[in-house]
This record gives C-alpha cells, sequence and structure tokens, in this order.
C-alpha cells in the first residue's frame, strides 16, 4: 500500500518548495487559487526515508480575490449555510428525507426573504412612500420625478431593482457548475468516491434548485405587486394573476419536497425549467398590469400587504425549524453512535443563525 503525506501550510504562506523542503517543485493539480505540490523528478527525492510520498496543499490564494468575489461571497453566505446544515443532519437513510425537504424549504425563505429586503427599500420605501409624500422629493433630482408617475406605474418601475437582484443571485448561483471541478462522467460503480469525477459533478441538481428557487423569488415580488393592485382595482385579471403566482409558489413547495429534486443526473429536469420559465411569464405579466392606466388615485401609509407577507414569512420560518429540530431529535434516537456536536442539532443551529443575514428593511 502506497502511502502519501500532504503538508498544508496555515495562515503564512512560504510556498511549496518550504512546505515539503525541496528546492523545486511541480504542480500535479488544482490552479492559481489552489493546488497540490510534490517534487520535481530529479530535483529531490519525491519520498522521505520511511517511502512515503510527499505532496503539498496550497490554498492561501482562496482567502484573496477580487472585490468582486468579497461581494459574491458575503451575498451568498446565507445560502452556503443553508447548504452546509444539509449536511449536519443524522445520517438515517431513508428517514433522512423529511429533514433534508424541511431544510430546502427553509433555504426557499431565504430566497423570499432576500427579496422582500430589495422590496422593503425599492417598492415600499421609495416607489409607494417617498414618491407620494412631496417633503421626500424635495431636493432629490433622483426621485423627485417620481411624484409625476401613477403609483401603479411608478410600482413597475421600481420592481426593475428586485428583478436585477434575483438575476444577480441567479448567475451568481450558476457560477458552481460552471468551475473546472465539474466532470462529463457518467455516475456509476463507486460514483460515491471522493476521487471519482461523478461525485463532483453536481451540475443537475443545481441546476433543478437554482430554477425552483428563481420561481420561488420570482413569485414573491408578483405577490408583493399583487397583493396592491388586485385589491384597489377589484378586477377579474387582478385576482387570477394573484392566484396563479400563489399556485406557482405552491408548486415551488411540492417540488422541494419531493426527494427526487437532490437526486443526481439529467433525469426530472422538465418540472423545475417549468416552473421557472411560469415564473418569468407570470412576471411580465404582473409588470404588464402594473402599468396599465387607472383612474388617479394616491398611494398612502405603507406599502399594503408588505407587512403581512414579511410576519408570515417570519411565522412559516418559525414553524419550519420547530418542526426540523423535532425531526433530528426523534431520528436522533435512532442512531447508535450519539452526537455530540450540538447535540446533533446542528442543523437548525446553523439554519437559525443565518436567518438574520436577509432580514427585510426595517419600514418607515
Amino acid at each position: 500500500m502506497r502511502i502519501t503525506e500532504i503538508r498544508v501550510h496555515g495562515v503564512a504562506d512560504k510556498g511549496p518548495e518550504t512546505i515539503l523542503d525541496r528546492p523545486i517543485v511541480a504542480q500535479v493539480a488544482g490552479d492559481d487559487n489552489a493546488g497540490f505540490y510534490r517534487p520535481r523528478p530529479g530535483y529531490g527525492a519525491a519520498a522521505d526515508r520511511n517511502g512515503v510520498t510527499l505532496e503539498a496543499y496550497r490554498w492561501s490564494r482562496l482567502t484573496g480575490g477580487t472585490a468582486t468575489r468579497t461581494f459574491s461571497l458575503v451575498l451568498l453566505l446565507p445560502f452556503m449555510l443553508s447548504n452546509i446544515a444539509v449536511w449536519m443532519l443524522p445520517v438515517t437513510g431513508r428517514g433522512g428525507h423529511v429533514a433534508r425537504a424541511l431544510c430546502r424549504l427553509l433555504a426557499a425563505t431565504m430566497t423570499a426573504m432576500y427579496v422582500l429586503s430589495t422590496v422593503g427599500v425599492s417598492l415600499d420605501l421609495i416607489a409607494w412612500q417617498c414618491a407620494a409624500y412631496p417633503r421626500c422629493l424635495e431636493g432629490r433630482r433622483e426621485f423627485s420625478w417620481l411624484g409625476d408617475v401613477p403609483p401603479g406605474q411608478r410600482l413597475a418601475l421600481l420592481a426593475v431593482p428586485p428583478i436585477i437582484a434575483i438575476v444577480l443571485i441567479w448567475r451568481l448561483g450558476a457560477r458552481t457548475w460552471q468551475l473546472p471541478e465539474d466532470s462529463d462522467h457518467a455516475p456509476g460503480v463507486g460514483a460515491d468516491r471522493l476521487d471519482a469525477p461523478a461525485f463532483w459533478d453536481t451540475r443537475s441538481l443545481l441546476r433543478r434548485l437554482r430554477s425552483v428557487h428563481v420561481a420561488v423569488a420570482l413569485g414573491t415580488l408578483d405577490v408583493t405587486l399583487l397583493l396592491v393592485l388586485a385589491p384597489h382595482d377589484a378586477t377579474v385579471p387582478g385576482w387570477l394573476l394573484l392566484a396563479a403566482d400563489v399556485a406557482l409558489l405552491a408548486g415551488a413547495v411540492v417540488l422541494l419536497c419531493r426527494p427526487a429534486i437532490e437526486r443526481r443526473g439529467e433525469q426530472d429536469q422538465r418540472s423545475s425549467r417549468t416552473i421557472r420559465w411560469m415564473a418569468v411569464a407570470l412576471t411580465a405579466l404582473t409588470l404588464g398590469y402594473a402599468v396599465l392606466p387607472r383612474p388617479p388615485w394616491k398611494a398612502e401609509g405603507m406599502l399594503p400587504g408588505y407587512g403581512m407577507l414579511v410576519a408570515g414569512l417570519f411565522a412559516g420560518q418559525v414553524v419550519l425549524l420547530a418542526m426540523l429540530g423535532l425531526v433530528v431529535v426523534v431520528q436522533r434516537r435512532s442512531l447508535r453512535r450519539p452526537f455530540f456536536l450540538l447535540a446533533g442539532l446542528g442543523a437548525p443551529v446553523l439554519i437559525t443563525s443565518r436567518s438574520g443575514w436577509a432580514s427585510p428593511t426595517p419600514r418607515a
């Protein structure tokens, strides 16, 4: 049996030559940000006196990067914590489907919270409150023109920033399956091995989850707009659009609860793609409905329905967290080896800690 000794530097990186104590080394895997190095043949022994192969792992450039990378990491951190929480669940075989489904639903509420955060600034504070209050527009040339725009069209215009925020998180989420560790190898025997290329190929899984999260994000934005427009207009089209968006969100919940969504491979891509494009179409229809001419009306108070959505979202998170904690406690009893870290409640604790990152903006 061949043994490989992997040496990893600490915070201070002095180079792979120093780590291996060899004058010349060669990179055998990785890229400029992180990689594995071995002594180059002919420039020092590749193994120590006991025949152990020497190898160094250099990761120092992972901690640095451009401002764009730092911004993306901060923006995606709550979603990263949600993904990590799934791996902190007790390993109970098929019995863990319920806990993983609850984690996926909690991650979806994080997406909805992210959208409501942008909505709180763009639609509530600016489009609805500030634009309807002349003293708020005084001395603000960037907003003063909004005072002459009807409320419905104003909401449609200021819905663009939340849509841009959704597209931004959509594209940042697509970066993972575009990285070089992905492989075109189909899963087969031994696909769960760490050294199998198919183990790291999660493109199909990420496509499905990303499509559903985009649908949740756009559906949340549509419902926010229609809770203002439909009660004011009291017409059939507005209520039909609202019902369609609620049905869309319900369909997303059903997809997230299905165990098939976390399987690898290209199967079952149609449903997630369908719900994503349905969300895009409903958003276009909602914006078109918002810009329709209406009799003069004045925006007063706070954005109707926004507070109800925020309160309902928080209440839903509390219920889901309580259910997840209960499921984990029940599953923990069936384990032969007890959990020591956080008493096996690592997933609920981690999800709770990340909930404050994207909390909706306080209202004026």
